[in-house]
């Protein structure tokens, strides 16, 4: 702890106090530190610290699982003060991510993701490895992945907001695959890329979820944001299933719509690729190229067999599989409070999107308990 440059040893730093000649011990008690919860001392190369590096000073750690703490009592003359320690997350057991947060006076002062090495590798290898002539195309892409690998491919010029919208997926439960580049496997059908942390534009913070924390590089126009602070873990490798192509519209006013779309039209057009046939889809990139190119198609969302939703900049049209269906005007009614498909006046309207609906549904995927 230090008040510009004085330097306060608060009781003792380190955890050589008792010496376990290389064991581990719970709550250990006689000495200047308590330890709440599932709190200890460890030495290095046993069960706790064999996957992480030996102790930065002396040859013990503390160890901190769940909501414990490890705290020292300390009276301070009145001043400013910096808290600095060094701290990793355990190498050889991962249980998803973890914060460790400091407190003074009982009332958190700061939190900080437990991350640092990991992420410094995965951004230089990432780096290192654009400039290499590449077999397979590459797109400047972000990607995030479900558990089960499916992945969501986010394209768009540099400012349209991928790496702002990436963070805030990965927040939101998915896993990190990269907010820079992707390679694209045609033969495979998935994407990869060598990993790295989010890196957003300063302004961009202001858009981050709540409590996320970021590392400030101080001279570097972008700050960092590891997978481990937005909640999120990296993963090498997806199979996409859904393309997303943010531009961000100072002046747009309404909600946007959206198109979900067998991503593999657009994924082989921008890669220079033949798409394969019976896909069934159009694909985006004349809107990428040009906002203002004719488009002549609702946006179409399907949610289980036979259940379609078509969306214009007026109309949302929706069929349900048992024949039903539901009308909405956005002009004067955006909430969808009145359903206007049972009259008369709006055959015509219903019959105009009702074209656009699939002729051709595949089937529902069968379900764990079915597949069994």
């Amino acid at each position: 702890m230090t008040e510009r440059s004085k330097v306060w040893f608060v009781g003792t730093a380190q955890f050589e106090a008792p010496p376990l000649a290389g064991g581990f011990q719970y709550a250990p008690g006689g000495v200047a530190w308590v330890f709440s919860g599932n709190t200890g001392i460890t030495g290095n190369g046993n069960a706790f610290t064999s996957g992480n590096p030996v102790a930065p000073e002396g040859v013990q750690v503390a160890f901190v699982q769940q909501g414990g703490s490890v705290s020292q009592t300390a009276n301070l003359s009145a001043g400013q003060y910096t808290v600095s320690f060094k701290a990793a997350q355990r190498g050889n057991y991962q249980l998803g991510a973890q914060v460790i947060e400091v407190r003074v006076d009982g009332a958190p002062a700061q939190t900080w993701p437990l991350v640092g090495a990991d992420d410094s590798l995965l951004t230089w290898v990432t780096r290192t490895r654009l400039p290499e002539d590449q077999r397979r195309p590459r797109l400047h892409a972000a990607a995030l992945a479900a558990a089960a690998g499916r992945a969501v491919v986010v394209l768009g010029d540099p400012g349209a907001g991928k790496s702002t919208l990436t963070a805030h997926l990965a927040h939101g439960g998915l896993d990190l695959v990269t907010d820079e580049q992707l390679t694209v496997f045609a033969d495979h059908g998935m994407v990869g890329a060598f990993t790295r942390p989010v890196l957003l534009k300063r302004p961009s913070l202001d858009h981050l979820p709540a409590g996320v924390a970021v590392r400030d590089p101080g001279d570097h126009p972008r700050l960092v944001v590891p997978a481990a602070s937005l909640g999120s873990r990296h993963r090498l490798w997806g199979r996409p299933v859904l393309v997303v192509l943010p531009e961000r519209v100072d002046d747009h006013e309404g909600a946007p719509t959206w198109d979900l779309l067998a991503p593999a039209v657009a994924l082989a057009e921008l890669c220079g690729l033949a798409p394969r046939e019976g896909i069934g889809a159009r694909s985006l990139t004349p809107l990428l190229r040009d906002p203002n190119a004719p488009w002549d198609r609702p946006a179409l969302t399907t949610h289980g067999r036979n259940n379609h939703s078509l969306r214009t900049e007026r109309w949302r049209y929706i069929r349900y599989e048992d024949g039903s269906d539901e009308l909405y005007d956005h002009d004067s009614d955006p909430l969808e409070w009145v359903n206007l498909a049972g009259r008369e006046e709006y055959v015509a309207v219903k019959q105009n999107l009702a074209r656009w609906f699939p002729t051709v549904n595949a089937p529902d995927v069968p379900s764990r308990r079915q597949a069994e």
